[in-house]
């Protein structure tokens, strides 16, 4: 299942749609900065949810969980040029279930935490 996204078309529709608004720049910062502070999956999970949401109406699309997995345990947070092209996801269950859980979806590929860190 291919999702791929116009990276322009996601661009150009950002810029229309939220480049004169300042607050949700600095709304948008704020939750990035968050994002990177928190602690525990539950925080995490909050703020990425209330950062999808908030980009989700900036540019008036839906958010990816809603349209592809609604039925996941876990936060999802799209990310590419918004809208299909890659998702975040988290989980508290086995990375062979939450795995299984994609590939059941058509997503085969699929890479943890540990694969997209590099380890020094």
């Amino acid at each position: 299942m291919q999702q791929k996204q116009n990276s322009r078309l996601g661009i150009a529709r950002y810029r229309a749609r939220a480049a004169d608004s300042l607050a949700w720049v600095a709304k948008s910062t704020e939750l990035t900065n968050l994002i990177l502070k928190a602690s525990d999956l539950v925080s995490f999970e909050t703020i990425l949810l209330e950062h999808e949401q908030l980009v989700a109406s900036a540019l008036d699309l839906e958010c990816a969980k809603d349209l592809y997995f609604a039925d996941y345990w876990g936060a999802i947070k799209s990310l590419g040029a918004w809208g299909g092209d890659f998702v975040l996801v988290t989980s508290d269950k086995s990375r062979s279930q939450t795995a299984q859980y994609f590939n059941d979806k058509g997503y085969s590929v699929f890479l943890d935490y540990n694969e997209l860190i590099l380890k020094a």
